[in-house]
């Protein structure tokens, strides 16, 4: 089923809108480095004219950052989407085996008497639907009426 526009919208949204918090971090604190660095000088330079280029800097820098979106729809939109998600399951799948197959990963699970099993994309959405199979009835049970 192709997602509607609407979906793939708030997706784009969804997704970079939490980069956007990090992005005005790291613009901020190269700033304020900036502005520490040359400290005395920057703090005889500074005026309410210099902070409202820097407030105009700061609004363009989030301008600029909003090119991701058409980008992200267009690729959304596309016959692409479903080979690119299917490709990052790949690899974060092979991420995670990667993780789990450390020795100190799995002597943490095991100290923790919970084995690692090395699983495909495959065989990991079966065990989570298996396991919904199992335990949903009785979270059910257990939620307040």
């Amino acid at each position: 089923m192709d997602p509607s526009i609407r979906d793939v919208i708030a997706n784009a949204i969804r997704y970079w809108e939490r980069g956007r918090i990090l992005y005005n971090a790291v613009l901020a604190a190269i700033v304020i480095g900036y502005f520490v660095a040359n400290w005395p000088v920057s703090g005889v330079r500074f005026s309410f004219d210099l902070a409202q280029f820097l407030f105009v800097l700061a609004v363009l820098a989030n301008i600029a950052y909003c090119a991701a979106y058409p980008v992200d729809v267009f690729v959304q939109m596309s016959s692409v989407r479903t080979a690119w998600l299917r490709e990052v399951v790949r690899r974060l799948n092979e991420a995670l085996n990667q993780t789990l197959e450390t020795t100190s990963i799995k002597q943490r699970f095991a100290d923790l008497s919970m084995p690692t099993k090395i699983m495909t994309p495959e065989e990991t959405k079966s065990f989570v639907e298996n396991e919904e199979k199992l335990w949903w009835p009785m979270v059910r049970e257990l939620e307040p009426k």
